[in-house]
């Protein structure tokens, strides 16, 4: 049977959620073990970045967030995957975005003399802000862009 290194003395031990079978301190040494192959895992934050804001790459905040050495370590390591969900959530937000303006909608014409016989069949008066509105999305509806 394979030697285990001890993954809980004399540091922050991370506590993982259990279920039968799977106790923290198994899946401590299936991280340890992972991490000791030094794999090369791409990093989806570019590293310029990382620098600017001083985070760690991806190696190294896996190493601090499963067995940090320090309280801070913990921390940064945390800052960073907070900071990665975010970078990914707006990359991700740019590219849907990019890809509607990149299609073209149907025309809807801004037909003044119907819209005004609408308005005043409601039983209430617009006031003024959602006249204005009412008029801003009338006219976006012309547009043949997203």
């Amino acid at each position: 049977m394979e030697s285990r290194t001890p993954t809980n003395t004399g540091r922050l031990v991370p506590v993982y959620p259990e279920t039968q079978g799977l106790t923290s301190r198994w899946l401590r040494w299936q991280i340890q073990t992972f991490l000791k192959l030094n794999l090369k895992i791409e990093d989806p934050v570019p590293e310029d970045i990382l620098k600017k804001l001083n985070l760690p790459k991806i190696d190294k905040a896996l190493k601090y967030i499963h067995f940090p050495n320090s309280k801070n370590e913990y921390l940064v390591a945390q800052k960073r995957f907070a900071f990665e969900e975010m970078f990914l959530v707006q990359i991700k937000s740019i590219q849907v975005r990019s890809s509607w303006q990149k299609e073209k909608s149907e025309k809807i014409k801004f037909e003044e003399k119907l819209i005004k016989k609408f308005v005043e069949t409601l039983p209430f008066k617009l006031t003024n802000a959602q006249r204005k509105a009412s008029f801003e999305i009338l006219k976006d509806l012309e547009k043949t862009n997203r």
